[in-house]
């Protein structure tokens, strides 16, 4: 028999084992694995949030910064109608308005926190030299009147951090940080069941999705949208409002400016600044 000949007897036989899975090979489909369930921790990450907050007396009217301010003013043109019988004089608007404004930043880092608020007051100074100027004479009128217009910006700033336990009030102006390990923001709350935070109606707000807030934790004046990038619970500076209006006594309304999750924070944004002296109680 010829070489060729054997493998054409051979030919049938190899096609069968392939169909049936011999020559070696298993009939069985390999075993599938199913995929693991990866879990994903609401609180890892950074995020960052500016707002700019407004604030106002219920029913219109200054908030109490330009309230404060105007009293000064008030008294100043008191003494220049008193005691010289000049018109009445009014800062800048635009500054007065200003008073009643704020910046407020939110930062967030794995399990660290930080509020920052940014505003601004105004000194009424001309009243103060003209006082100065009173004490120090004869009991008669100081001669030049005061300027109740002359103002100058007192820059306020303050904060507040969390971090390794403990949550810090920062004074910017003293430089000083004061500590509490005993503070109710460090235990994680919930500000209500489940399944009515479910409930909760949602907006989007900078292409980000908040939930209209409500509950026993919530107070009836207040109106809050909680970005849904943390869970409803009260935990260190968390959640974060996108939009907020509302309050007794004061209006205060809060618009989200910049949102931003899982983005490089600035150097030491969840830090003690610089500087600053410690105390823990």
């Amino acid at each position: 028999m010829t070489i060729f000949s054997r493998r054409l007897l051979l030919l049938p036989l190899t096609l069968a084992l392939a169909h049936c899975g011999g020559g070696g090979g298993s009939s069985e489909a390999p075993p599938t694995t199913k995929p693991d369930v990866v879990v994903t921790d609401p609180y890892a990450g950074t995020a960052y949030l500016k707002v700019q907050r407004t604030t106002h007396a219920t029913g219109g009217g200054p908030g109490l910064g330009r309230a404060a301010v105007q009293a000064g003013v008030d008294l100043c043109n008191g003494y220049r109608s008193s005691r010289y019988g000049l018109p009445a004089q009014q800062p800048d608007e635009a500054l007065m308005a200003g008073i009643d404004v704020q910046t407020i930043e939110h930062f967030y880092d794995n399990g660290k926190a930080a509020d920052k608020v940014s505003g601004y007051s105004l000194d009424v100074y001309d009243l103060q030299r003209w006082l100065n100027d009173l004490k120090a004479g004869d009991g008669s009128d100081p001669k030049t009147p005061p300027d109740c217009s002359a103002v100058k910006k007192v820059e306020l700033t303050s904060g507040t951090l969390w971090r390794d336990g403990v949550k810090y009030d920062l004074r910017y102006d003293t430089k000083r940080a004061f500590g509490s390990s005993t503070s109710a923001t460090l235990t994680p709350t919930a500000i209500d069941s489940d399944d009515k935070v479910a409930a909760w109606p949602k907006k989007t707000v900078l292409g980000e999705s908040c939930s209209i807030a409500s509950g026993p934790a919530i107070p009836t004046n207040l109106v809050q949208c909680l970005w849904d990038r943390f869970p409803a619970k009260a935990w260190l500076n968390l959640p974060w409002a996108l939009e907020s209006s509302g309050g007794a006594g004061q209006e205060v309304r809060d618009i989200a400016l910049v949102v931003e999750s899982n983005k490089p924070l600035p150097a030491g944004a969840v830090d003690i600044p610089a500087g600053f002296t410690t105390k823990v109680d």
